[in-house]
């Protein structure tokens, strides 16, 4: 299997099992921090291992081309778990008229699993891919480094202020709430800011697999929460007329982020390619 090419498919299996973390997290906190009932069920467990085993499987796999059978293992069992969860606590509702007309559906279990089927298959297969000898051109890979990095500034300059925002409203009291953002958001805007900052940083020198990766997991995320946020809001007037301005604009600003990191992450895996003379 070619090493770019396996290196970009373990940048993927990071991105994966970081947007599963970020579940497995917010699950946490829901369960220590929220006010209403919270029950911590065991599919939760399940979630953070094999997030957990993604990112070891695919940090392993950008290091070592022997870990790609394990690789392999480790995609089934997310794929075997995430199809069940898909099948079972969306589709099945929706096929039994469980779920209210015109609730929006959250594609984001979905993307995730057919994203990891996508990785699956190329990592079986990749053996049969060519690898092509190119030649290096740095001033060209020079030119998408440094167009990732400023995505990456412009992505993290709205992360700070996400965050700060947040922090700035919970701290202040008054009738103007919050419906939908809570304070984990302000510590994902911060822990996106930082790695966005460090995409920056070395954007001027170099950029890695393992980065670039992260960042399109942060990418996924900001993207899948403001399409969220933005049906939710549509799906009652209600729910409309509870969320605030200030909040509308947050989602404007994880908007930003979401393309920004996309932009960044993508450019930094084209910055990792050769050019052909």
């Amino acid at each position: 299997m070619p090493e770019k090419f396996r290196k970009i498919v373990a940048a993927l299996m990071v991105t994966t099992g970081i947007i599963q973390l970020y579940s497995f997290l917010s699950a946490v906190y829901g369960y220590f921090y929220s006010d209403a009932e919270y029950s911590f069920v065991w599919n939760y467990w399940v979630i953070g291992g094999l997030a957990i085993l993604l990112i070891v499987m695919g940090v392993l796999l950008l290091r070592q081309a022997k870990w790609r059978v394990f690789s392999l293992l480790a995609l089934l069992l997310f794929l075997g778990y995430q199809g069940f969860s898909v099948g079972y606590y969306q589709i099945r509702p929706l096929v039994e008229g469980q779920i209210p007309e015109g609730y929006p559906f959250d594609f984001s279990g979905a993307s995730i699993f057919l994203l990891a089927l996508i990785l699956f298959v190329l990592l079986l297969f990749g053996k049969k891919f060519p690898s092509k000898a190119a030649a290096e051109d740095e001033k060209w890979k020079t030119k998408w480094r440094l167009a990732s990095g400023l995505f990456a500034l412009i992505g993290a300059g709205c992360a700070i202020a996400v965050g700060v925002l947040i922090i700035l409203h919970f701290k202040q009291s008054g009738d103007d709430i919050y419906f939908i953002t809570n304070e984990f958001d302000a510590v994902i805007a911060f822990s996106a800011a930082v790695f966005l900052l460090a995409a920056v940083v070395f954007s001027f020198k170099r950029t890695f697999y393992l980065l670039a990766g992260i960042t399109l997991a942060f990418s996924f995320l900001y993207l899948n929460n403001y399409y969220w946020s933005e049906q939710i809001v549509r799906f009652t007037k209600e729910i409309a007329q509870s969320v605030s301005v200030k909040e509308f604009q947050l989602f404007g600003l994880q908007l930003i982020i979401g393309v920004s990191a996309f932009i960044s992450g993508l450019f930094q895996l084209i910055s990792h390619s050769t050019k052909e003379k």
